[in-house]
C-alpha cells in the first residue's frame, strides 16, 4: 500500500478488519477499554468535515481523567485518531495553551490541538501502511498516558478552583 495512492477496496477491507479485531481483543483483555463501537464519522462533530469512510470509538477509563473516548478514522490514504481532552478553558488560556505546546515538542505521534468549539483534543495521523495491532497499542497508550499526565493540570490551569479534581 502506498500513501500517494488511494487505498483500494479490497486494502481499506483487509484494515477494517486488523482495526476491528484489535479493538475487540483490547476490551476484551485487561486494559483500559470498557468498550468499542462503530461510529459514522459524518456525525462526529470534529472530524465531521472529513471524508472518511470507516470510524470506531473505543471508551476507555482512567484515574485523572474516569473515561474518556478515542476515535479512530480510517480514511483511503490516512488513518487518524483524536481523543476530547478538557472544554474551553475559562482562565489563564495564555499559560494552559504554553504548557501544552511545551508537551507537543516531546510528544511522539500525538498532539494536542484546538478543535472547532476551542476544546482541547489530542490528535495524531499515521500513513495507512503503518497500522498494525502494535502500532495501535502505541496509539491507545500514548493518548491514554497523555491524558493521566496532563488532564489534572491542565484543568487546574484552565478553571482554577472550579476544577475540583
Amino acid at each position: 500500500m502506498s500513501t500517494q495512492n488511494p487505498a483500494t477496496e479490497k486494502e481499506l477491507a483487509a484494515l477494517e478488519k486488523v482495526i476491528t479485531d484489535w479493538a475487540n481483543d483490547l476490551v476484551e483483555s485487561d486494559s483500559p477499554a470498557e468498550s468499542v463501537e462503530r461510529g459514522d464519522p459524518t456525525r462526529h462533530k470534529y472530524s465531521g468535515n472529513h471524508s472518511y469512510e470507516q470510524g470506531w470509538y473505543i471508551r476507555l477509563t482512567g484515574e485523572s481523567k474516569q473515561f474518556f473516548s478515542l476515535w479512530l478514522e480510517l480514511g483511503q490514504r490516512t488513518f487518524q485518531y483524536e481523543s476530547y481532552f478538557m472544554p474551553a478553558p475559562i482562565q489563564n488560556e495564555q499559560k494552559l495553551y504554553t504548557y501544552l505546546m511545551g508537551k507537543n515538542f516531546s510528544a511522539y505521534g500525538v498532539s494536542f490541538a484546538i478543535g472547532p468549539e476551542r476544546a482541547i483534543y489530542l490528535v495524531g495521523r499515521l500513513p495507512i501502511n503503518q497500522i498494525n495491532a502494535e502500532e495501535l497499542d502505541r496509539v491507545i497508550g500514548t493518548i491514554y498516558e497523555y491524558t493521566e499526565q496532563h488532564f489534572k493540570p491542565a484543568m487546574q490551569l484552565g478553571f482554577g478552583e472550579k476544577f475540583k479534581g
